[in-house]
């Protein structure tokens, strides 16, 4: 039995390698025709892997002997990185069927990296945007702190007494003096007929126009023993008195406060979200990283264990494809499986009959497989029928697919258990007869 690995395997192989032709293998090693070419074909691999792969990889090639025109297909693409992941994996055990499912692996966790890329893009571009406008208003903390500071300078020319009240009543906004809590509203009317306080209705502000005639004033009522600070039991009478609006906060809407206390609790509080966003967005991607290194074997072991990140099983996944495509094949239709359509898409399961009609069934063999196709809908322009092909009903979670077709696991088959209410058509027939054949051909000549 020719391996790859065996003496006879060698010593074609090296004749392969000094120039000697296919068609004259089978009459000087005693072989056929088509294990000649099996062996150039994997004599191919070899010389590619020597020249691509690392050490460990184009060793672990050799072991596999044969078996590795399974992963052919890779080779012609030149898909190192996945070559390497799947030979990083294997060992004498190591199956074709094994390598099939590599393989299978390696696209889906690719699809699934894929998906996992464009969330973690979107939360870490979410968390930055955010970083940015706390990073804005901290900047402008910043600079009003410094306006702060400078005005409670400004503010030690007045007596301890007057400098409390200013600092309690007096704040910032726009680089000017306003009131941030409500005073006596006698005295209030007082001061704005003097023109020392102006209420600016634009931004809801009491600007303060003179500082020093402020305190001036303060100085008189307090001599006089007149009331400076609003009261709410004193402005609730007066309100039910005079039919004034009344409000119970002594704070008014707008102002940033002189006291450096309360800006730098706000900006410790806006560094630390800073710090937690930053934080965040470095576990994310560390966790993506993680993800994305895991080798092929991991994900399967993840896929069967943990459905991690809803990914199929997917041994149970081949099972029901070898099934419909078995059931589609009985029912007359030329049957390929794992077909790339023209828009990309990989079908699991696409037949064409005597007629030209052509029906794709997908296989989903968990609910949240199911679920999670939003895509289903992208293989109506290459077929007339559309099916899901499924190891459980899971028609009542998701209505809105109800319209396709449904074939359930039966046993050791396939049954129908409702057919398609879809009203399409293959837009691109020629296309999609040429591609199966193509495909169906490609499976004749190399076994894959």
């Amino acid at each position: 039995m020719l391996t790859g690995k065996d003496e006879t395997s060698i010593r074609v192989i090296d004749a392969l390698n000094s120039g000697e032709k296919v068609k004259n293998i089978p009459t000087i090693f005693n072989i056929s025709l088509d294990q000649s070419k099996r062996l150039s074909r994997f004599t191919h691999l070899l010389a590619l892997g020597k020249e691509y792969l690392s050490e460990e990889a184009y060793n672990n090639l050799l072991h596999l002997g044969l078996r590795a025109l399974s992963i052919a297909e890779l080779f012609k693409q030149s898909d190192w990185i996945g070559i390497e992941d799947i030979l990083s994996v294997v060992d004498e055990q190591t199956t074709r069927n094994d390598l099939k499912r590599f393989k299978a692996a390696l696209y889906e966790k690719r699809e699934r990296i894929e998906e996992y890329q464009k969330e973690v893009n979107k939360t870490v571009k979410s968390l930055e945007l955010k970083n940015d406008i706390i990073k804005k208003q901290r900047d402008e903390l910043l600079k009003l702190k410094a306006e702060v500071d400078s005005t409670a300078e400004d503010f030690q020319k007045f007596p301890s007494d007057a400098r409390k009240f200013l600092l309690e009543h007096v704040g910032i906004y726009d680089g000017q003096f306003v009131l941030i809590k409500k005073i006596d509203s006698i005295w209030h009317r007082k001061l704005k007929k003097l023109n020392i306080t102006k209420y600016d209705e634009n931004y809801y502000i009491h600007r303060i126009t003179d500082i020093e005639h402020l305190v001036e004033e303060w100085h008189s009522r307090k001599k006089n023993r007149g009331r400076t600070e609003w009261c709410i039991d004193v402005e609730e009478k007066r309100a039910a008195n005079s039919f004034y609006d009344f409000s119970s906060t002594p704070y008014y809407r707008n102002g940033q406060s002189l006291v450096p206390k309360n800006l730098t609790e706000q900006m410790k509080k806006l560094e630390n979200d800073i710090l937690q966003n930053e934080q965040t967005i470095f576990s994310e991607q560390a966790t993506f990283n993680q993800f994305v290194k895991q080798s092929v074997s991991t994900f399967i072991e993840k896929v069967e264990k943990t459905d991690y990140l809803s990914a199929k099983d997917l041994k149970k996944h081949g099972e029901l494809q070898e099934k419909s495509a078995k059931w589609l094949y009985t029912r007359g239709y030329m049957v390929a499986t794992e077909v790339v359509l023209p828009n990309g898409r990989r079908a699991d399961v696409i037949g064409i009959n005597a007629d030209g009609q052509v029906t794709i069934i997908e296989v989903k063999v968990s609910a949240q497989d199911f679920l999670s196709d939003d895509k289903w809908k992208e293989y109506m322009a290459y077929s007339d029928e559309y099916y899901f092909c499924l190891d459980h009903d899971y028609r009542l979670l998701s209505s809105h697919k109800n319209a396709a077709g449904f074939l359930i696991e039966h046993k050791n088959g396939i049954k129908l258990i409702a057919s398609s209410k879809l009203e399409h058509s293959c837009a691109e027939r020629e296309q999609i007869l040429f591609t199966v054949g193509r495909a169906l051909s490609k499976k004749a000549i190399y076994g894959y």
